[in-house]
């Protein structure tokens, strides 16, 4: 797979010797490499296209063409590549690699043994239904009885893994490849119960898939996790989710007079909840019929919903799931609102808060301290004292305010309601002072806005990030669509898996897959590292004037390294030091002498980093095992 990008990619990795403990012989992006026993390596670069373009056919062409026999049993062929493409085809109804199979049926005739990629972040391997060859069991020397080779990896008894499974052998029946994904290098894991087990049609051979790492049953239980973690991992989320939610319901705020009635003594929850589902009928049909901003989210936010459904579906699935799906985030912000506005009216009603400020209630119990302030305010400050001051109190008694706000755009509004049915009696004169008086000003709305903000916030992102958890549950379980999305952000890191390929001297050739259940969060340094080179003490030379012999960026106890000379302080600080190194003509320091120790691929230790064990940490051996083995003849 490229590494961000083709020019990325030939200058991190096809530009090097060696990288990471590996010799990385690599000069393109595409090669073929022969193997022992007439196998060979076809490492082919699927591109922006998903597929060979003509250079690449041209030039695997040509190898098969000089270095293959005629004989078509005699060389054997390893795809690899990073598209799994009879996956990706059967699951989106796409044609992706059509030349490459092209190149598999007309160029190499039946020399492909097996095809190994990555992309999905699972193991699974597909077999033809009626197969000449066999999974078979682990051999003893894989096993952890063993000390000498490979001590920490176990055998198929694991939970894990797939018991052996035997095909019927078909005398003269045309088999495909084994076709195998192995993208366990990625960031997250992917699950395996999607795309769905079922056989598919691989160039007119029936493919089943015979083994999968994790389990399915795993797999779907990491989907249902995923609803109640979805927010813990993505808290992010809630900056989107809510001010998506929060311009959903900006026109309704606030609900003014919603006379809830809950002081009365028969009032029952009955009661409560057949007054919410009046307001919250009726706040839906206001926001539908008469709002500009928050109608206007509410389209934007239904494109959204549809155009980003998996397009795996029919434009008519796609429709009816992203309109649900917005329909469903709408009702759930304007049942936020109601809860909350109900919530204030009914601590109204029953004086849990009051219509004052904390400012006022200062103010009516400490009149002479505000007076003193008032007067110190007008003679000096202008009025900022108790601007300042009133600034405080809000910040403190925040839900006060909010109140206090909210009343007084309700109070405006009750007044406008009045002047309508009033406005032919008023003389015209006062039309200008009715809208200075009675329309709150934009300060008042902007500050009511910014706490009305920080109390819907509160309420409406964990039910924002429940909801699309939930879409994603449903989408990946029941709906098989969205797997990428569902699992990328639960960002598991577990289930890591690679594969091991060996050529035995019979010229079959065994492919180990390993998988790792659990890995590490805590790393340390591994002692025994080879880049570590050879820790040395160096003699520091200084001439007669204390100048150093190294570079300035290696003198030790000096924290600038540019001399001063037009500053009379700083210059005799810099003698003070001088004389200071002068008293000491000869002082080590510690260097790594890196001569000799080569590239990394020869190093006997070339990881610089290995698990640290102990309580807050798994132990690492224990979740390595060997999760699938097969012998291609």
């Amino acid at each position: 797979d490229w590494y961000d990008g083709l020019r990325s990619f030939l200058r991190l990795i096809c530009g090097r010797n060696w990288l990471g403990g590996w010799l990385l012989p690599q000069e393109h992006s595409y090669f073929a490499i022969a193997l022992p026993h007439r196998w060979w390596l076809f490492g082919v670069d699927y591109s922006l296209t998903d597929d060979l373009d003509t250079h690449q056919f041209q030039y695997f062409a040509r190898i098969v063409e000089l270095y293959f026999s005629k004989d078509v049993s005699l060389d054997k062929v390893i795809i690899l590549s990073h598209l799994p493409d009879w996956i990706v085809n059967d699951h989106e109804n796409q044609n992706y690699g059509a030349n490459l199979r092209y190149l598999c049926q007309h160029v190499l005739q039946g020399r492909i043994k097996a095809r190994l990629c990555g992309d999905i972040h699972n193991y699974t391997r597909h077999e033809p239904i009626k197969s000449q060859w066999r999974s078979v069991s682990v051999p003893k020397h894989m096993n952890i009885e063993d000390d000498k080779k490979l001590p920490q990896l176990k055998s198929l008894d694991h939970e894990q893994s797939t018991p052996d499974k035997t095909y019927d052998e078909v005398a003269g029946d045309t088999c495909g490849p084994a076709l195998i994904v192995s993208g366990g290098g990625g960031a997250f894991c992917h699950p395996t119960h999607v795309p769905y087990k079922k056989p598919i049609d691989v160039d007119g051979v029936m493919y089943d898939r015979v083994t999968e790492y994790p389990s399915i049953e795993i797999s779907k239980s990491y989907a249902a996790k995923n609803i109640f973690g979805f927010r813990r991992r993505n808290l992010k989320f809630d900056l989107l989710g809510g001010l998506m939610y929060y311009l959903l319901v900006f026109s309704a705020f606030p609900l003014c007079d919603l006379n809830i009635d809950s002081t009365k003594e028969n009032w029952t929850v009955y009661d409560g909840v057949k007054k919410y589902l009046a307001v919250l009928g009726h706040t839906i049909l206001e926001i539908v019929e008469r709002s500009y901003v928050s109608v206007t989210a509410l389209f934007i936010g239904w494109l959204l919903s549809v155009a980003l459904v998996d397009r795996t579906l029919q434009f008519r699935h796609r429709f009816v799931i992203g309109t649900a799906h917005a329909l469903l985030h709408f009702l759930n912000a304007v049942s936020v609102l109601v809860v909350m506005e109900m919530t204030i009216e009914a601590a109204l009603e029953n004086k849990l808060i009051g219509n004052k400020t904390a400012f006022d209630t200062f103010a009516a119990h400490f009149p002479s301290i505000v007076s003193v302030l008032k007067s110190l305010d007008e003679q000096y400050t202008c009025g900022w004292i108790l601007y300042l001051l009133s600034g405080i109190f809000s910040v403190v008694d925040i839900t006060g305010f909010h109140v206090s706000l909210r009343k007084t755009i309700c109070d405006a509004k009750v007044k406008q309601i009045e002047f309508l049915f009033q406005k032919l009696e008023f003389p015209l004169a006062l039309e200008n002072e009715w809208y200075e008086t009675l329309l709150p000003s934009r300060a008042h709305r902007l500050l009511y806005h910014i706490t009305a903000v920080l109390f819907y916030w509160i309420l409406c992102t964990p039910l924002a990030a429940f909801v699309v958890a939930l879409y994603l549950f449903v989408s990946v379980n029941f709906l098989g669509i969205h797997f990428t999305e569902a699992f990328s952000s639960m960002r598991m890191e577990d289930f890591k898996n690679f594969l091991r390929c060996h050529i035995d001297k019979d010229g079959s050739l065994s492919i180990y897959a390993i998988g790792v259940d659990k890995v590490p969060r805590r790393w340390q340094q591994d002692s025994e590292w080879t880049g570590r080179g050879t820790l040395l003490q160096v003699p520091l030379l200084t001439t007669e004037q204390g100048d150093s012999q190294l570079p300035s960026n290696q003198v030790a106890g000096r924290s600038k390294p540019s001399r001063p000379m037009d500053n009379k302080r700083k210059a005799n600080k810099w003698t003070k030091l001088r004389h200071k190194r002068e008293k000491d003509k000869q002082m080590y320091y510690n260097i790594r002498d890196l001569r000799g120790i080569g590239p990394s691929y020869t190093w006997e230790k070339p990881s610089r980093w290995i698990p640290k064990k102990g309580e807050s940490n798994i132990d690492f051996d224990d979740h390595i095992w060997i999760i699938d083995h097969i012998r291609i003849p």
